[in-house]
């Protein structure tokens, strides 16, 4: 139904084109999409793993849609911070490098990620790409690319393997202990670990609960300080922070839990290009 209006509104003059696409995209009022402030995930009834099936489905959209393209230029138009990683992976695969680059890509849905990444980069580049989520979702993953034998999905992290990126798209803070998650991706001794697409807060990191969705679950708002403290510790330095351009209704929240928006964070192993 959204393509099929877009493709209606595509007929009409540049401005009222992009104000029908705003309401088509955001609704004419936005409801606030999160509730409460909360100490941990156990405060908050529900957990994104009930929503499975959901988001297995959401997984064979996204996967099915593929990149969109610039009409121009017919180059992969990637938002939301997803052109990310396709920069990233481009930066460790340069040069002289023999050896197939490992990517960890953790709550990758059924390989959206891959798919950007292949549309982005030469397409030469020589890839291990591992997915991590849930086993509904890695099922649509592994159907959809069975014949690539480049990319695997696993519904758990491996305990022990070498990966020369780990990539998270809006997932870390889906559980319930997101520190010690990242100490898990460092411990794998990634050139390069990159954190894209979730929510951060300058003060003390609270979970609220996510409820635009079928069921609703919690997710934290991460601690960006404790966020780095903990990556200095695993022995790497942030490289790279931007914001996000999210902007959801948060006015339900006191300003101090006001967090309308993400950001992505590019952390890079120490003496790897740092400082």
């Amino acid at each position: 139904m959204r393509n099929f209006i877009k493709q209606l509104v595509a007929r009409l003059p540049w401005k009222a084109r992009k104000l029908v696409m705003f309401f088509v995209e955001h609704g004419l009022v936005s409801r606030a999409p999160f509730s409460g402030v909360y100490a941990s995930f156990a405060d908050v009834p529900g957990t994104m793993q009930v929503a499975e099936a959901d988001q297995a489905a959401a997984a064979m959209r996204g996967v099915a849609r593929g990149p969109s393209r610039d009409e121009a230029t017919h180059l992969p138009q990637l938002r939301r911070a997803h052109s990310l990683m396709p920069l990233v992976a481009a930066m460790l695969a340069g040069g002289a490098r023999k050896e197939p680059l490992n990517i960890l890509d953790f709550g990758g849905a059924a390989g959206v990620d891959f798919a950007n990444l292949l549309a982005a980069v030469d397409p030469g580049i020589d890839l291990r790409y591992l997915v991590v989520d849930f086993p509904k979702v890695c099922a649509v993953g592994r159907d959809h690319w069975r014949d690539d034998k480049r990319i695997s999905f696993s519904d758990a992290l491996p305990q022990a393997a070498q990966f020369d990126l780990v990539y998270s798209w809006s997932s870390v803070h889906y559980v319930p202990d997101p520190l010690s998650l990242l100490a898990k991706f460092a411990s794998y001794r990634p050139a390069a670990i990159l954190l894209a697409g979730s929510p951060f807060t300058s003060g003390d990191a609270f979970v609220r609960a996510q409820v635009n969705q079928s069921i609703p679950f919690p997710q934290w708002v991460l601690s960006l300080p404790k966020v780095e403290q903990r990556m200095r510790e695993c022995g790497y330095a942030m490289a790279f922070h931007v914001a996000g351009e999210d902007d959801y209704n948060v006015d339900n929240y006191p300003p101090r839990y006001r967090v309308p928006n993400s950001a992505s964070l590019l952390f890079l192993k120490a003496g790897a290009g740092t400082a």
